[in-house]
């Protein structure tokens, strides 16, 4: 298009040329007589040679009027040929047929000017064109954080990855535990996640996040031991993990996130489970703060840090789920949770860095269930496990003493964590008061225990025998991926590149569910850790695991079956990949 706009002008122009000599030649007679014997003398020379097309010279007016008509080559326009086209010697043409010389010239200028104009309309549409082509072109590329793709103005972005989790595991724990697979051997997939995440227009961030490997119990009302080896009521499905959209910089707020999340408390239960220290959180994850919902509940949740980025704060309203759908039904069924840090003290480059916080939640509790089957479960499974979801036994569990009917549940937990270079200080407490209850005790009558009290804690202590230290992330006041000094890679010809990251780590625990005349049980645990970072992407992890069980099992007319006092031992080991 612009080849033949250019053509168009080019050809506008040459008339214009012809079309100014011949209105000189009108205007100016007497230099063109004056001018006549060499110009013909020149158009003959260089009518002899045929690649030259001969010169056209006007005689004067009068002259060229009163001339015979002169036969011409063809091509070749004779001064009476031009002077009959330029001024007809009919006299009886009519005005508007004759066309004076200078309004044919105006005529053509203005047709220049107007075709430069479409041209340049034309080339300004063409690149506003390459622009958008340009702008709207999505790079790709590959590196620590996996697969991306960006805009070059990075208004928009996206990643696609996911993570793969493979544990083996031996437990040694007769008649401590109720339910699931009981102390057997097993191999399965912990986890299996496909992720896509990115960004829109700025300041619009966005996650997508399924679990592949989720099972659930089609009825929770049934006795833990109904869940047996061979499936019972559990069921496995595809569930969603992360699932929300995020607004940043929003006046006052500062970010607003909506959907499926993890809400505000406790550094193990938000921190991914990419990056734990261990191959499962501490007791305090089934217990309080994800014991069915899988951590994940949907809420729209305000978070934000100060500009120096030592402070944070994150609070929200979540629907108070019992399942990891998502989804839920029932009357008063909503939690508030908040929780703010604080990085008192940090070097340069955080190789030295101390963490305080706090959170706290105020739990509503589905009023829609029956007293007998009771609205709340506080429990939890060993340090490894076994089996998916409701397979895994549970070694604290106070639906081992009854049933619990309450109001509402309110959690309080504060975090400490120093980083020491390559060394790793970490601890949480919490504590969880049930109000307004009402216990059910197995083959018995409901009474009132008045407010319940349950308490658990945990430390941590690690090192990295390769020199590397703990990441923080200061705008989510967690703790992020491992980048090893040197990866351990072996290339084609067999030679080993690097040592990768090596880690050692040991953490105690406990759990309390003994309170009110409720028997739940008394946990302790000691956890040794292995971890071996091959790259920032992949690991392997050993862990063995004594867990001191203390708890009562009764049948289902309230008689106590076991009373137990002993070990829970087990060793597990686990690959695990992410991109």
């Amino acid at each position: 298009m612009l080849i033949w706009m250019r053509t168009r002008i080019l050809l506008a122009a040459l008339c214009g040329v012809f079309a100014v000599a011949e209105l000189r030649a009108e205007e100016t007679p007497s230099d063109v007589t004056g001018q006549g014997s060499s110009t013909a003398t020149s158009a003959a020379e260089t009518s002899e040679s045929p690649s030259t097309p001969p010169l056209v010279t006007l005689p004067p007016i009068d002259s060229a009027r009163n001339a015979p008509p002169v036969a011409s080559p063809a091509g070749v326009v004779t001064p009476a040929a031009a002077h009959q086209l330029v001024n007809p010697a009919d006299p009886s043409a009519s005005s508007d047929q004759l066309l004076v010389p200078t309004e044919r010239l105006t005529a053509l200028e203005d047709r220049i000017q107007q075709l430069e104009q479409d041209l340049a309309t034309q080339q300004a549409e063409s690149a506003e064109v390459e622009k958008l082509d340009v702008d709207n072109l999505m790079i790709p590329s590959w590196g620590r954080e996996g697969f991306q793709a960006e805009s070059p103005d990075k208004e928009f972005k996206i990643h696609v990855g996911g993570r793969v989790q493979l544990d083996g595991v031996a437990l040694s724990a007769p008649d401590l535990v109720l339910g699931g697979v009981g102390d057997q051997d097993a191999v399965d997939f912990r986890r299996a996640r496909i992720r896509i995440d990115g960004t829109m227009y700025y300041t619009m961030q966005w996650a997508a996040e399924f679990d592949f490997v989720n099972a659930f119990d089609a009825d929770p009302t049934n006795p833990a031991d109904y869940v047996n080896a061979f499936g019972g009521d559990a069921m496995h499905t595809v569930v969603p993990t992360d699932l929300w959209w995020d607004f940043s910089e929003m006046p006052l707020l500062g970010n607003v996130r909506i959907g499926n999340q993890k809400d505000p408390i406790g550094l193990e239960h938000i921190q991914s489970s990419r990056f734990l220290d261990f191959m499962e959180r501490s007791y305090l994850q089934d217990a309080f703060f994800g014991p069915f919902n899988n951590g994940f509940s949907p809420g729209i949740m305000v978070h934000s840090y100060n500009e120096a980025e030592t402070v944070t704060w994150q609070y929200g309203i979540f629907r108070n789920t019992q399942n990891s759908f998502a989804y839920d039904i029932g009357d008063s069924q909503y939690a508030a949770t908040g929780r703010i840090t604080c990085v008192p003290w940090s070097d340069c480059d955080d190789r030295e860095l101390i963490h305080l916080a706090v959170a706290g939640s105020y739990r509503g509790l589905d009023q829609e269930e029956e007293v007998s089957t009771g609205n709340i479960r506080v429990r939890s499974r060993a340090s490894l496990r076994n089996g998916p979801g409701p397979l895994n036994p549970t070694i604290a569990d106070t639906n081992f003493a009854g049933r619990i009917f309450a109001d509402n549940q309110l959690l309080l937990n504060p975090e400490f964590a120093y980083v020491h270079g390559p060394w790793l200080f970490q601890s949480e407490y919490c504590g969880g008061w049930i109000n307004g209850g009402t216990f059910t005790p197995i083959g018995g009558a409901p009474i009132d225990p008045g407010q319940v009290f349950f308490q658990g804690s945990y430390v941590n202590v690690l090192y990295f025998l390769t020199g590397e230290h703990r990441a923080y992330d200061r705008h989510e006041a967690r703790f992020g991926r491992v980048i090893p000094n040197e990866n351990a890679m072996r290339l084609r010809d067999g030679t080993l590149t690097g040592l990768g990251a090596w880690q050692i780590g040991a953490r105690y625990g406990f759990l309390d569910l003994n309170d009110a005349g409720i028997a739940g049980g008394y946990i302790q645990d000691l956890t040794l850790g292995l971890n071996w970072f091959l790259n920032p992407h992949a690991k392997l992890q050993f862990n063995y695991i004594a867990d001191h069980v203390d708890n009562r099992l009764r049948n289902n007319a309230g008689v106590v079956t076991a009373v137990n006092d002993a070990f829970l031992t087990g060793f597990g080991v686990r690959f695990a990949c992410d991109f």
